[in-house]
C-alpha cells in the first residue's frame, strides 16, 4: 500500500538546456531548489557540478525508451528518486529535467505529483509533455500505486489527444 505523502510542493518540468539557462541568468532559489537529471548524455551538461554541492541533486542516466533493457530506466533508479523525494522539505521547488523536457521528466513529475498528492492530470493534458509510459509505471510501482495496463493506456491516450487538439487548434 502506498504511503500517502501530502505536501505542498512546486513541481517544474524543463530541458536541462533550460535548467542550464535558468542557473546562468540567476533565477533558482539555490537554497530552496531540488533536481531530479534525467539523462542520457552526463557528460553533455558540466554545470551540474556547480549546481548540485550540496546534496540537492539525483542524476539518473538512463534512455527514454517505453521497454526494459540494459539502459532503461528501473526499480532501482526509481527507489533513488522516491528515497530523493520522500526527503524533500514541504516547501521545495523541485526541477524535474531531462534531456527534452517532454518525456522523462514530464513521467518522473506525474509520479511524484500523485504521490505528494497533487493532481497529475494537468501534465497529462498539457501537449507539450508527453509523459514516458514506462518510467510513469515503474516509478509508480515503487512509490505504492498499483496501476492497470487499462488505466496506463487511458493517460497515455489522454496525452496524445492534447497533442492532436492543439495541433489542431493552430491550423484553424
Amino acid at each position: 500500500m502506498c504511503k500517502r505523502v501530502v505536501r505542498i510542493m512546486e513541481i517544474e518540468i524543463c530541458s536541462i538546456k533550460m535548467l542550464r539557462y535558468k542557473y546562468k541568468n540567476g533565477e533558482l532559489d539555490l537554497d530552496n531548489s531540488y533536481y531530479i537529471i534525467n539523462t542520457s548524455y552526463p557528460a553533455s551538461y558540466d554545470f551540474l557540478d556547480e549546481l548540485g554541492n550540496t546534496g540537492n541533486m539525483v542524476v539518473l542516466i538512463y534512455d527514454d525508451i517505453q521497454t526494459f533493457n540494459g539502459n532503461s530506466f528501473d526499480e532501482d533508479l526509481a527507489q533513488t528518486i522516491k528515497i530523493f523525494v520522500d526527503k524533500l522539505p514541504s516547501n521545495a521547488k523541485l526541477y524535474c529535467c531531462c534531456d527534452a523536457g517532454e518525456s522523462r521528466s514530464a513521467a518522473v513529475a506525474c509520479a511524484i505529483s500523485r504521490y505528494v498528492g497533487q493532481d497529475e492530470m494537468q501534465i497529462w493534458k498539457n501537449p507539450h509533455y508527453h509523459p514516458n509510459k514506462f518510467v510513469y509505471e515503474v516509478l509508480c510501482n515503487v512509490l505504492g500505486f498499483s496501476d492497470t495496463e487499462d488505466r496506463i493506456n487511458e493517460l497515455e491516450q489522454i496525452s496524445a489527444n492534447s497533442l492532436s487538439n492543439a495541433i489542431q487548434s493552430s491550423r484553424n
